[in-house]
């Protein structure tokens, strides 16, 4: 398990956060996470992975564009309280908070581009999903909804 006594990153300060192991990182098989929606849609959102230390660091930072259905996920090894802000990030993001079952449990969206404005969890969290501004209500996604991946459940399925 890797410590760190503060990371600061793309759009977050997370004090004593341990990231996930690199061990964990050899069991996933792809890029992309599902989301199941509350009334049954199932969203395929293309992601980054950002898991180690540096990852984290740089995020999405300096980026003038994303590509629309695709973001980058944030995983840490235990659930905890998360705080992210836009210090060096260049485009609007939605900002979604995910626990350890999976489930979306905040959404913070159109976060401002530089905005050193702390944006906190809503209890712990596990992941932090970040997509363009806007989009997250363009996908229909919702608090309560669940998401799929490797790293953040074994229930995942292809």
């Amino acid at each position: 398990m890797i410590r760190q006594t503060t990371l600061v990153g793309i759009i977050f300060i997370i004090s004593s956060c341990s990231v996930i192991n690199s061990t964990d990182v050899s069991r996933v098989s792809d890029n992309s996470l599902t989301v199941k929606t509350q009334t049954g849609y199932l969203k395929r959102i293309e992601v980054e992975l950002a898991i180690t230390p540096q990852q984290m660091a740089t995020g999405l930072m300096h980026r003038t564009q994303l590509n629309a259905k695709s973001g980058m996920l944030f995983v840490f090894e235990q659930p905890q309280l998360l705080s992210f802000w836009m210090r060096d990030t260049l485009i609007p993001l939605d900002i979604i908070f995910i626990t350890s079952g999976g489930l979306i449990q905040h959404i913070h969206p159109m976060a401002k581009p530089g905005d050193l404005t702390r944006i906190f969890s809503k209890g712990t969290a596990k992941a932090v999903l970040e997509i363009n501004g806007g989009e997250s209500e363009l996908l229909g996604l919702q608090i309560g909804d669940k998401v799929y991946h490797p790293l953040l459940s074994d229930e995942y399925n292809h």
